[in-house]
Order: C-alpha cells, then structure tokens, then sequence
C-alpha cells in the first residue's frame, strides 16, 4: 500500500510539500524498517521514504525555524526524526534524514518561539502551550545544547505536573525519553537573546531581559518570507505582548488566518496577502533598548506603496510601535489589536484604552492622526481549541483613521499594577521627527528619512 502511494505520488506522501509528506512517509519508513528481515520489499520502502522526504519536505528552513509553526515543528518533523532515529539504529546511516546544516540552527527556532508567558508565541496554525519535546530531547543531545536540554525537561515537567498545556504524541514522548541524553540540564532557565529573528522566515521576537520566560516583557513579531504552506495565515506585521508572566496582546492561533483577527492595520479594507513578504530588519539591541522594523510593503502591495512597523522597547516599561503607512489611494486605515483579556476605552480619551489582565494592566494610547477605540467582544474562539478550553476572553480593539503624510500612528503600549493609573506618556510630532516620553523620562525618537520612519539608534535616544 505505502509503495504504491507513494509511486502515484498520492497528495499525503508526495503532492502536499507540508507536514503530511514527513507524517506519512516517516511512518511508512519506519514500518518497512521494522519488516526489513521478512518483507522483501522494505528496501524499496525505506528508499521511497526517505528520498520523498528529502526532496519534498520544505518544513524546516535554512535558519532551523519552521515554516509552518511550532505546531508542525513536533508533530510533522517528529515523524521524520523517528525514521531517522530508527534508520541510524538498524543501518548505522540516517540518510540526512538527522543531519541537514539547518537543523544545527533548531536552537535559534526556540529562541525565537519562547514567549513571556511560559508558552511559546502562536504563529501559523497553533494554539499556546509547549511542544516540540522530541525534537528538543534528540538535538539538545547531538548539538550539546543546554537551551533545547533545558525546554525537553520543561515540557515533560509541565505535562506531568499539569501546570501548562502541551502539545505532543505518545510515541514523541517515547522519542524523548529514547534519545534524550544523560548530560543535566541547567536547573534554571537558561535564557535567551532580547533580541532575536530568523532570517529565512524573518520571524522576530523582542524582550526586556534574557530571564523574560514568565516575566518582564516579550514582543513576539511576525514577518514572512522563503516558503510557505496552507497553514499559513494573513498575519504578516502582526505581533503579540506577554507582560509579567500574562499574554495581553494574542494571536488566536489555529482556525483565525483572516487579517481582522491579528494584530495588524487594514488598509482600505484588506490585510496582507499571506504569501507576500514581510521582512525584518534594523534588529538590535543596546543597553535598555531594544528595536525591530518589519517592512510588509510587498505583502500590503495592492494597497500601499510602503507599510512599514518599527518597535521599539525599552526595559519592561514600554513598547511604542509606529505604523508607517503610504496608501495608494483612499488611505483609511483600521488599526486592530487583539487582547487576551477584557478591554475597556478610557472615557475621557477614546484614543486610549486599558486591558485588563489578571495582575497587570496595559494601557494602550494612540498618537497622531484623529482616531477613536472600540471594542468587540468576548469573540469566539471558534476551534481555536486551547484558547477556548482555557476559556481566554479574546476581545478586539479597533480604531479607523485617515492616512496622513508626515503623521504615522503612533501606539504606546504601558504595562503597570491592576488598579493603578495609566503611566504618563506624550507624543510631540515635529517636522520629519516624533518624540514620545515616556513615563521613567526617556524619550524614543523616530525620523522620517528618504525610505521611511526609523528609531533613532539606542545612543542617541535623550534623557
């Protein structure tokens, strides 16, 4: 059966370049192993397995990241590995199926995916929880890298003790623990870069501290580029906010592709085509500051003729985020952000809005063209099933304006204590400058240049 399926090139095994190629001829791969000594024709299947896989699996890009989502990562790769793993066993070869270049980078994947709410981002067609476990246990071994050691052991734990979803399989754990080696890993978390993306699918993330796991603040962003699969979405210069262990601003994950369900500016009604590009770019760090630009304009293409998003973060205190938006024509503009939490508009500032999360509140306060907030809400999850069994409340903050040349929107987002007043900030626009203060005194500035806004780098930023 598997022969022939494959030999038809039967859209599971062959014609899909998805997770279901590394799903369905791993686990072909793996029983013609387990019939090699009285099957004549396990050869032949373990051939058609593995070359199916190396020629037709696109899962895993060049930067180790994978194109589908952390979802995919475990449950497609994890099937290729284990008929890797049993191929290196029985032959003493894995074929490549455990030994590309990109899958030394699978580090750089987790650093990209840990969120501040001890979960990983929900890009693609996931939901939040941990995943990856056998992936994690086999490279954290092979590459002797303690940040995959340490995430096996956590995801295990945290299935166990039932302190935070996981998505897996059985037979994953069974990997696991198989080639999980003997080296501890750190008793703490080990941390990870406050700046980081991956430059193939130029997903990026931003973080006030390298101990932000569950605390301080994490801002996960959301580029595009290289290959891509039905499970993508149209999320392209969307992002997400994890402040002090709580996830604010979400992506509702699997089942929610359309633009109006992410983080992002419509422009005169549509989002961004899914397989466009979103690249990222001007990522850095320095002292308190962090900074990343994704620049969709190719993605936004039919409409704008430049969308660019710069970020700026500094410390735990605040992330300002400019939206800068050349629209071909028309140019209203809606600005939706996606909260975790109920959301309430301030009523004395409709430009201003609070979400509420359980300890830690956010103020949200846009600068710039006239715009006033609404909310929806409680929205349906829908079969976002993780959101939905946890009963999250995902509420949508919009607001429309006008584009206007000179004046981006500006957006201040202000982590603090439940229950106390919104931190002062201000937004004073200049000719080809914009200066926001922030609550602590620092100012972030932005200059428009001759391809667009950009934050003043980190040094020059005043006091």
């Amino acid at each position: 059966y598997y022969i022939d399926r494959v030999k038809r090139r039967d859209w599971w095994y062959w014609n899909n370049p998805s997770n279901t190629v590394a799903v369905g001829n791993g686990c072909g791969g793996i029983v013609a192993i387990a019939l090699r000594h009285c099957t004549p024709s396990s050869a032949e299947a373990v051939d058609l397995g593995v070359d199916a896989i190396m020629e037709r699996y696109r899962g895993i890009a060049e930067d180790g990241g994978c194109v589908e989502g952390n979802l995919y990562w475990d449950y497609g790769f994890t099937y290729q590995l284990m008929f890797g793993v049993a191929l290196e066993n029985a032959t003493g070869d894995d074929r490549g199926l455990l030994s590309q270049p990109r899958y030394e980078k699978t580090p750089d994947f987790v650093k990209t995916q840990l969120g501040g709410a001890g979960r990983m981002l929900v890009f693609n067609d996931t939901q939040p929880w941990l995943t990856g476990v056998g992936v994690s246990a086999l490279f954290g071994g092979r590459l002797d890298d303690d940040l995959l050691r340490w995430f096996a052991d956590e995801t295990v734990a945290a299935a166990a003790n039932q302190t935070t979803r996981v998505f897996t399989r059985p037979q994953f754990y069974s990997l696991a623990f198989r080639v999980r080696d003997a080296k501890p890993a750190p008793a703490q978390f080990p941390g990870v870069p406050t700046v980081a993306y991956l430059p193939t699918l130029n997903w990026g993330v931003l973080r006030s501290d390298e101990q932000a796991w569950k605390q301080g603040l994490v801002v996960g962003v959301k580029g595009r580029d290289g290959a891509t699969t039905h499970h993508a979405q149209e999320d392209l210069s969307g992002f997400t906010l994890d402040a002090r262990g709580e996830a604010l601003l979400i992506d509702p994950g699997y089942y929610q592709g359309n633009a109006d369900k992410h983080s992002l500016p419509l422009i005169d009604g549509a989002g961004p085509n899914r397989r466009g590009r979103a690249l990222i770019e001007d990522a850095t760090a320095c002292q308190d500051w962090r900074t990343m630009t994704v620049d969709a304009s190719d993605a936004y293409k039919d409409k704008a003729e430049r969308m660019r998003r710069v970020l700026v973060m500094h410390k735990d205190e605040a992330v300002i985020v400019l939206d800068d938006i050349v629209p071909k024509a028309g140019g209203r503009i809606t600005h939706h952000l996606q909260c975790g939490t109920p959301a309430n508009i301030d009523q004395g500032d409709a430009s201003a809005a609070v979400v509420q999360g359980n300890q830690t509140w956010l103020t949200v306060r846009l600068f710039g063209p006239s715009v006033s907030l609404s909310c929806d809400g409680p929205l349906d999850f829908d079969r976002s099933w993780v959101y939905a069994e946890e009963e999250t409340t995902w509420y949508r903050l919009s607001g429309e304006y006008t584009a206007e040349q000179g004046k981006p929107l500006v957006t201040v987002l202000l982590p603090h204590n439940k229950d106390t007043a919104a931190p002062e900030v201000t937004c004073e626009y200049k000719s080809k400058e914009i200066r926001v203060k922030l609550p602590g005194g620092e100012t972030v500035v932005f200059a428009e240049t001759a391809t667009g806004w950009k934050s003043a780098a980190p040094n020059e930023q005043e006091r």
